[in-house]
């Protein structure tokens, strides 16, 4: 619900308390109604949104990975429970921080970055995803196993979809406040979720173990390069390269997108919130067809869906960077179809 939400915010906010063009000028970004200085304010707003926003991203992205290290050994003997409740923790911080941002109007967009830090040290989206996963690895058998990996893509695409369609309606009623109140309301409810719902899935330890042991880095690192039966080394180690790759190229994609369509075709954000509705019910299909009918009923192997799904992302960015009309944004979209198994 606050994805393009939130880069419209930044470049408001950084059009009229940074750079100090008119207030009511800076309103109209983003809209349809736009005109010639509205055209060249956007210009010169968006280089400098643009390193807000990679701020952001290089703190809630670099940061985690590097926790990741460590607490991935950790959760193995201490449990996931702990990791899912304490990301979200900072999820929470941030969001408290952003409302506050968005309360008090002469705020420059750089103090969201108060609430990007605790969410990066608490955590962030990377070491909650490897809670997630291991979670689902400890709780199924390898034969239903990548089937409810499948349908916990599926359910974070109908999430993202259901927030992005509404969006545009609860920003129209209530602007970035409510915005931002129900985005805080939502991390609070799902931290209170994964304390009292759900069940540990890893037996107690009662040692007292510390998170920043490097020996837990050692341990890790010896279990990735151990010799394997099979070229089980290779594979796996090529496995984690493609991986990185491929969320390397989704991710620089993702943050700068909207920045993209703004400039080169000029999408305002009921645009851009129409194309991200399509983008996640494509997600959702992609994912059902993927593991549903492709895997599951047709027994084709997931190696040759994986070659798939790179090729369409490379088609994908391909159609986008070339992009001259609306439809081409959409066509990249349809063919990034199996990406989505893949991903």
């Amino acid at each position: 619900m606050t994805g393009p939400i939130g880069t419209n915010f930044i470049i408001y906010r950084t059009c009229y308390t940074v750079l100090d063009f008119n207030q009511s000028a800076c309103e109209k970004l983003g809209t349809k109604d736009t005109d010639e200085v509205t055209q060249d304010i956007e210009k010169k707003v968006q280089p400098y949104a643009n390193i807000i926003t990679m701020t952001q991203s290089a703190l809630t992205l670099i940061v985690p990975s590097i926790l990741c290290l460590f607490i991935g050994p950790w959760s193995d003997r201490n449990g996931r429970k702990p990791i899912m409740i304490f990301t979200i923790l900072g999820f929470i911080i941030r969001g408290i921080v952003t409302l506050i941002v968005a309360l008090i109007d002469n705020l420059s967009p750089w103090y969201l970055l108060l609430g990007s830090i605790p969410a990066a040290l608490f955590g962030g989206i990377a070491p909650l995803m490897m809670a997630v996963i291991c979670y689902i690895t400890d709780v199924t058998t390898e034969e239903n196993r990548g089937f409810r990996m499948g349908m916990v893509d599926a359910m974070m695409a109908l999430g993202m979809l259901l927030g992005t369609l509404c969006s545009s309606f609860v920003f129209e009623a209530g602007g970035y406040v409510l915005i931002y109140g129900l985005d805080l309301l939502m991390n609070i409810l799902s931290c209170l979720f994964a304390r009292f719902v759900i069940k540990e899935s890893v037996p107690p330890n009662l040692d007292d173990e510390p998170i920043f042991a490097f020996e837990n880095i050692k341990n890790m690192l010896r279990a990735t390069f151990r010799r394997r039966e099979n070229y089980g080394r290779a594979i796996l180690l090529t496995t984690f390269c493609v991986s990185t790759i491929s969320i390397f190229a989704f991710t620089a994609d993702s943050s700068v997108l909207f920045l993209f369509l703004r400039e080169k075709l000029h999408w305002d954000l009921e645009h851009y919130t129409l194309y991200s509705s399509v983008s996640s019910l494509t997600s959702i299909v992609g994912t059902f067809v993927g593991v549903g009918l492709l895997n599951k009923l047709l027994k084709i192997p997931e190696t040759p869906l994986l070659i798939v799904g790179c090729l369409s992302y490379l088609g994908s960015s391909m159609l986008l960077g070339f992009a001259i009309k609306d439809w081409y944004i959409y066509a990249g979209k349809i063919v990034l179809f199996y990406y989505y198994y893949y991903y």
